[in-house]
């Protein structure tokens, strides 16, 4: 069963990289920038290697490609104009979005039970594999490739040769915190709980009441779901 899966899940990649029209120097890298933390290893392999350092570079990486592409497309613009513009195309719901497009969540290798369903229905996760992916294929196929996936996935909805509209982009607890700041001196708070299978808990709370309630892989992620909640539900 376990050689089985293993076949299943390399011929997966495989298929990725094919779409992407990429072939693979070492394959090794592209299973690590699917593997999430939770992923029990065989004992023999004593690297427990995961996604979390080529989600590292790939978040460099990707910061980079766009911060270039809007510079040159909006050469008028302001550095905080700029910035705003950067986190609004960066931001994890895009990212997530794009790995689900593309078809990445089934290729992540996560722990059983709960635990897979929690880390592949997480936008964080989701957006911090495409992150590691952007990783592996510059560390398997240099600057080059990874500026085209990047360039294919994410930069080609921006039209070309366009003077770029910049975006106000905020995220959901400062549009959280702006909507009740408008007639109340009280800040948003937030109550966080950790849940048995390592997840967390989050409610948004003004005046005492509860607005909005998020779960997440961890705090910030809880709390940002919550602000969210909260914002549907004032509109």
């Amino acid at each position: 069963m376990g050689e089985k899966m293993s076949n299943s899940y390399t011929q997966n990649i495989l298929n990725f990289l094919k779409q992407e029209k990429i072939e693979a120097k070492n394959i090794e890298v592209f299973y690590q920038a699917t593997t999430h933390k939770s992923f029990k290893h065989n004992k023999k392999d004593m690297r427990k290697v995961n996604y979390e350092k080529l989600e590292f570079l790939g978040d460099s990486v990707l910061d980079f490609i766009v911060s270039a592409h809007i510079f040159q497309n909006n050469r008028e613009s302001s550095q905080g104009e700029l910035t705003r513009y950067r986190a609004s195309l960066v931001q994890t719901d895009t990212l997530s979005a794009i790995s689900k497009k593309l078809g990445i969540l089934k290729l992540i290798r996560t722990g059983p039970g709960q635990m897979k369903n929690e880390v592949l229905n997480s936008t964080k996760v989701q957006a911090d594999v495409f992150e590691a992916m952007v990783g592996a294929i510059f560390v398997d196929q240099g600057f080059i490739e990874a500026k085209n996936f990047v360039d294919k996935h994410l930069l080609s909805q921006i039209k070309r040769n366009e003077s770029l509209a910049i975006s106000d982009h905020k995220d959901p607890k400062t549009e959280l915190q702006e909507h009740f700041q408008s007639f109340s001196r009280e800040n948003i708070s937030y109550y966080v709980e950790e849940r048995e299978n390592k997840t967390f808990e989050a409610k948004a709370m003004h005046d005492k009441k509860v607005y909005g309630i998020g779960t997440g892989l961890s705090k910030k992620e809880a709390e940002i779901n919550a602000a969210k909640d909260a914002l549907n539900k004032l509109k």
